[in-house]
């Protein structure tokens, strides 16, 4: 008989989380974090594009006021390591209806150099996220970014005879 190691009987019952930053922090607690250790990036501007069903529409924020309604999608710049919020507005199926969403920059893309614009970070508001915040959820998502195909190939040093 082959018996596991102490306490591997428990490891498919532990939460799966990252114990220094999770889902229950307040917004901004990350890219707080990110701020305080000087991470590459902190402090410059990163492209992102907000995209949502037909006929959505979203008001970005600026000095404490939201700016004039937008039709979707909206691209813009936000600063790597800020929180921020917007509005969306015209929600399909919910007329007079809005939303506040926040939104939490904690690193950028490493797009090729002068083409940052041509690669914003996606968000996609569809419409079960709507209905599911408009119904009282919290929705968190996080995306991880940097797509393989159209990243710029850089050595990381020598190759190492036991790397595949």
């Amino acid at each position: 008989m082959v018996s596991a190691p102490v306490g591997a009987q428990y490891h498919n019952r532990l939460p799966r989380v990252h114990y220094l930053n999770d889902a229950r922090h307040p917004p901004g607690s990350v890219a707080a974090s990110q701020i305080a250790r000087g991470a590459p990036g902190v402090g410059r501007y990163q492209p992102v594009s907000i995209r949502g069903p037909e006929g959505l529409q979203v008001a970005l924020a600026q000095d404490g006021h939201f700016l004039p309604l937008l039709d979707a999608p909206v691209t813009t710049g936000m600063l790597v390591g800020a929180v921020y919020r917007f509005q969306v507005a015209s929600i399909p199926y919910r007329p007079g209806i809005e939303l506040f969403p926040t939104v939490e920059i904690i690193d950028h893309v490493h797009a090729p150099a002068s083409r940052a614009h041509r690669f914003p970070i996606p968000i996609e508001l569809t419409r079960e996220d709507l209905e599911l915040a408009l119904n009282g959820a919290l929705i968190t998502r996080v995306i991880y970014l940097e797509d393989n195909d159209v990243a710029d190939p850089f050595g990381r040093g020598p190759a190492s005879a036991d790397r595949p």
